[in-house]
């Protein structure tokens, strides 16, 4: 403990306990601007939500502890499992209850409703970014899942839901799930516009085990691959759906 005479007098408090959307002027009149004036109520609670020390301090350990391989359960059975700290699941937990993963596309989602999302995505990025990986990768998947009637009506349902399912169990007996994020080309990274392997072959049949001319469709790919965390994120917090780039 330092004595009165060594304690430092410079230094500021710990920025936490605040509310991350009223004081934020900018974002305020962005969203009203863009046409997301309904969710500004909402999105102060939200703020004030993530603002917490709690949610600072889950945003500290999540980071601290990353995720561990377990190959093997006590019994020696290969059961390849990833664990995740519990503050991980926290944060997760957080952002499917606000919707930020998949809000703007479930039905009865009004005017706004993409922009709000945006404003949330934005807050929660001050508190954590590593858990943005499936919230984007689902927000995004989305769209393009809706194309398919059948892979629509199997996964939607679970993706548009606001209840996190950590438990690392098939996608068709989970409450929620998220996407998780594979790469294709060595050089693959955050901007994928360069990316030039491209699908060969027909596209998917809703089960997504087969195609819809009997041919299983191929890619042209350098690799296929997923980095550590979103993999992980996938298998272990939400589902086992991974999302390859492609064009």
């Amino acid at each position: 403990m330092n004595s009165p005479s060594t304690a430092p007098l410079n230094q500021t408090p710990p920025l936490v306990e605040y509310n991350l959307f009223t004081t934020d002027a900018a974002l305020q009149a962005a969203v009203v601007r863009e046409g997301a004036g309904a969710y500004v109520e909402q999105l102060a609670r939200d703020g004030a939500a993530l603002g917490t020390a709690a949610n600072f301090e889950h945003a500290r350990l999540a980071n601290r502890h990353p995720p561990v391989l377990q190959n093997f359960n006590a019994q020696g059975e290969r059961i390849n499992a990833v664990e995740f700290h519990p503050s991980w699941h926290a944060l997760m937990e957080g952002i499917a209850a606000r919707g930020h993963h998949s809000g703007p596309w479930a039905r009865g989602a009004g005017a706004g409703a993409h922009v709000a999302r945006a404003a949330g995505y934005l807050m929660q990025a001050q508190i954590e970014s590593g858990t943005l990986c499936p919230t984007t990768m689902t927000y995004g998947a989305i769209a393009a899942l809706r194309r398919d009637a059948g892979l629509a009506a199997q996964w939607l349902p679970r993706l548009t839901s606001r209840r996190y399912d950590a438990r690392d169990i098939p996608i068709a007996s989970k409450h929620g799930g998220l996407i998780g994020m594979g790469m294709t080309e060595k050089q693959g990274g955050s901007d994928v516009r360069p990316i030039r392997h491209a699908r060969i072959g027909a596209p998917m049949a809703a089960t997504g085990s087969t195609a819809t001319n009997g041919s299983s469709p191929r890619r042209n790919a350098t690799r296929t691959s997923c980095s550590r965390r979103p993999i992980a994120a996938c298998r272990a917090s939400s589902c086992r759906a991974v999302c390859l780039t492609a064009r």
